[in-house]
């Protein structure tokens, strides 16, 4: 088992960015745990909105707008795989500079606040190649 994690989980690559070669991980359980809780602290709880949005109105409309929210909430919080969770990964600055956090600290001792830096220079082509170099080969992608 140990075998398969290091192979799943170990460099996949290089990546330059403003000219210095940036060795890149493989995303680990950690990595994506790491992302996916910045993921649900960037989007509110749509039921917390909900709560106060249908605040001191009639039972039926309430009800009506209580709904809406819960029908939402249960795609909340976005993920990795989907839609939302990637542009809010790909598109933003905090974004890119989180993916850069988890994909470079392992190997090159990246901590936020140079990721914050490196995600001012990053280009979009190489958010691109950094997602594909972290994402689990097919072989070694766990099991759905």
């Amino acid at each position: 088992m140990s075998d398969d994690y290091a192979r799943a989980t170990g460099a996949s690559g290089f990546i330059s960015i403003d000219g210095k070669e940036y060795r890149v991980s493989r995303f680990t359980p950690r990595d994506i745990g790491d992302l996916q809780a910045w993921l649900k602290n960037e989007i509110p709880d749509p039921r917390i909105e909900g709560r106060r949005m249908i605040e001191g109105l009639p039972d039926g409309i309430a009800r009506e707008i209580w709904l809406t929210y819960a029908n939402e909430a249960k795609n909340w919080p976005p993920t990795l795989g989907d839609d939302h969770g990637n542009t809010l990964l790909t598109t933003t600055t905090e974004g890119v500079a989180r993916l850069l956090w988890v994909t470079l600290r392992r190997y090159n001792g990246i901590d936020l606040v140079k990721a914050r830096e490196l995600a001012a220079m990053v280009e979009i082509s190489q958010i691109n190649d950094i997602v594909r170099l972290a994402s689990p080969e097919s072989d070694n992608a766990p099991k759905v």
